[in-house]
């Protein structure tokens, strides 16, 4: 029997840290998942602290070269067999609540995404297990059940600014990445350098509107000296000019196309 849930897990030089990403979700109170775990290439020994689970719910996979975070996850899409997708980072973790919690109100409101408009956000040293967190609760956007025309929809959430770029918040449905005529998915992540999260999200605004939101935290961010995320290094500012020229396209083209 195919599991309800599909974790993906793309992996790359976390050695430190993939242990408490596996881990939290091995803790998890809704059981019925598997985890889809995607070496990108790993230097370290990512790898090896991943095969230390020995839990049937696991699947590990090796890419044979760096593809990047993007691309790994449409791989582990590919790779799902349940009926909802969660994305998790590797070098994060997620309350023990999560899976069910977000299900829970994919059911009830027969929703195509349900997204955790709360997050924790929290330093190494505040990181030690889940239970000691006590680091404060960020919003990460007001994404409610969104406009109904399209044009609105895309306005308000993109140029107000009222949704979260992390898709690591919310639970899909798998029908959202469901192949449709010559082979094109509906929906997945775009090969940029940066803010692949982005034109994702944007994407599946242009799909649903029947979207659903908990402010309740259910994921824990660390927070790394020197990541990408937080880091302002003039060279990986420069790659947002022509990822986010690319993107300008893609909304032009969008709103002229609807």
């Amino acid at each position: 029997m195919n599991p309800k849930i599909s974790v993906i897990m793309p992996m790359y030089n976390v050695e430190k840290y993939v242990g408490c990403a596996i881990q939290s979700l091995l803790d998890q109170t809704f059981a019925d998942f598997e985890l889809i775990l995607i070496d990108d290439g790993s230097t370290d020994k990512t790898l090896d602290e991943a095969k230390k689970f020995t839990d049937p719910r696991i699947k590990i996979f090796k890419n044979k070269r760096n593809l990047g975070v993007g691309l790994t996850r449409n791989y582990g899409i590919s790779l799902t067999q349940g009926e909802y997708i969660y994305f998790c980072d590797s070098d994060d973790a997620v309350f023990p609540n999560a899976l069910q919690s977000l299900l829970e109100a994919a059911e009830k409101n027969k929703s195509d995404l349900v997204t955790s408009t709360i997050y924790l956000r929290a330093n190494d040293s505040e990181f030690q297990t889940i239970k000691d967190i006590k680091c404060n609760a960020v919003s990460a956007g007001v994404m409610g059940r969104v406009a109904e025309d399209i044009k609105s929809r895309i306005w308000e959430e993109y140029a107000l600014h009222k949704t979260h770029c992390s898709v690591c918040f919310s639970l899909y449905k798998k029908g959202l990445f469901s192949s449709v005529g010559g082979g094109y998915k509906k929906l997945y992540f775009r090969e940029f350098p940066v803010a692949e999260d982005d034109f994702f999200l944007f994407e599946l605004l242009c799909l649903t509107s029947n979207v659903v939101k908990i402010e309740v935290p259910f994921y824990i961010y660390r927070v790394k000296e020197g990541s990408i995320s937080n880091s302002s290094d003039i060279n990986r500012l420069k790659k947002y000019i022509p990822t986010f020229m690319e993107f300008a396209k893609l909304i032009n083209k969008k709103l002229i196309t609807l």
